[in-house]
């Protein structure tokens, strides 16, 4: 339990010991129910249960020795104060070696029955390492190992992917789809797949997202946005009115991530016949 902030600067302090103590109960006494946040590529988050919820048990579990650096602006007046400044943290790289990841924050305070309460908060990623690139076909290999590691992911075993697979349908003139890849400091953390395709609701060219996926190590860090926005891109350039792609009903995590970029679902059903039944349906 957070113990109470007499001024802003203790209620700087306590926080940074809660989310380094992954304390989610002491975090929410430091916080006012009806607070609002925004986070690196999050839209805006309403009330604390929300920002539990879908902010800090999606990052505090990742990170280590959360703090603001020196020279923190803390400013208070009357009932009101404001906090900014630069902080770092730890995470675990894509190769098991610790990565200290720099950002930004700003609190907005208010006194309530003389506790010290956050009523806003807004948390940056500095994520200019993040680059979204095209796929080499060296790289079928480990593209190979993150797309068996989404499969399974959504309960889909077997691991059918190989290098040699990722490498015939993923490059080439005869290619079934486009890989790209995200790099953080240098090393792949993340993949899409998509093609090219036709939207008959709108008469349109359209794109389809057949894959995407960030590394657990790698999440909560701007990959995921970086990706899906490179192929939004990417569609426009090509003519493309909309991205299209399917999710899983049971991948809350998914679902949630796309809300937050603004998609929006409809009634379809993906089905399809595949093996023998596509055999038998084409009379082979």
């Amino acid at each position: 339990m957070a113990p109470s902030a007499a001024t802003p600067q203790e209620w700087l302090r306590t926080f940074e010991a809660a989310v380094r103590a992954r304390d989610f109960t002491g975090g929410r006494e430091l916080f006012a129910p009806d607070a609002m946040a925004f986070g690196t590529w999050a839209r805006a988050v309403a009330g604390l249960d929300n920002i539990v919820r879908e902010q800090w048990q999606n990052v505090w579990p990742r990170i280590r020795d959360f703090h603001f650096e020196p020279g923190a602006q803390v400013q208070a007046s009357g009932d009101s104060a404001w906090i900014a400044g630069g902080w770092l943290t730890e995470v675990t790289g894509a190769d098991g070696s610790p990565i200290t990841r720099p950002g930004r924050g700003t609190f907005v305070l208010e006194r309530r029955a003389g506790k010290w309460l956050a009523v806003h908060s807004h948390f940056s990623l500095l994520v200019s390492a993040v680059r979204v690139r095209p796929a080499r076909p060296d790289e079928s290999a480990i593209l190979a190992e993150m797309a068996n590691d989404l499969n399974e992911h959504v309960g889909i075993y077997g691991r059918p992917f190989t290098a040699e697979r990722v490498r015939a349908d993923g490059f080439g003139g005869e290619a079934a789809f486009t890989p790209w890849v995200a790099e953080l400091d240098g090393a792949v953390v993340g993949y899409v797949f998509f093609s090219t395709g036709y939207n008959t609701d709108i008469a349109a060219r359209s794109m389809w997202l057949h894959d995407i996926f960030v590394t657990p190590a790698a999440r909560g860090t701007g990959v995921g946005q970086a990706l899906m926005a490179a192929v939004a891109a990417e569609t426009v350039r090509q003519g493309g009115a909309s991205l299209e792609w399917g999710v899983h009903s049971a991948n809350a995590g998914a679902l949630e991530f796309y809300k937050r970029l603004g998609a929006v679902g409809g009634e379809a059903r993906v089905m399809g016949v595949a093996g023998t039944r596509l055999r038998a349906l084409a009379g082979l």
